[in-house]
């Protein structure tokens, strides 16, 4: 099985789920302004380069989601980041995903306004 996306235009992505038989099964679609979509081994990212949200789907084996679990997700689901209602200004920028781990690359929003 593996994951395969349709981008619709800047604003809409589709997922699709392909079974080992070829089926396709259709999990969501995304209108959420995804800019950028990083895939892992057996994991995806992508990133909304307008909010800084990040979103995540894939197998969740050693916790590679970063959701705090090893539970794998079938449609994406929304990051929260650590500096997430602490007031501090951050987003991320890049993310490198590798099959048992991932780098996320962060940049301080609070620096450049000074």
């Amino acid at each position: 099985m593996f994951y395969a996306i349709k981008v619709c235009d800047s604003m809409t992505f589709v997922l699709f789920w392909i079974e080992y038989d070829h089926t396709i099964r259709r999990l969501t679609v995304m209108s959420t302004g995804i800019t950028r979509v990083f895939t892992g081994g057996a994991h995806t990212f992508a990133i909304n380069d307008n909010n800084g949200q990040v979103w995540t789907w894939g197998l969740g084996a050693q916790g590679r989601l970063g959701l705090n679990s090893e539970n794998s997700v079938a449609v994406p689901t929304q990051l929260e980041m650590p500096w997430q209602g602490k007031g501090l200004k951050k987003r991320i920028v890049t993310i490198v995903p590798a099959v048992d781990h991932n780098l996320m690359v962060a940049e301080d929003l609070d620096e450049q306004a000074k």
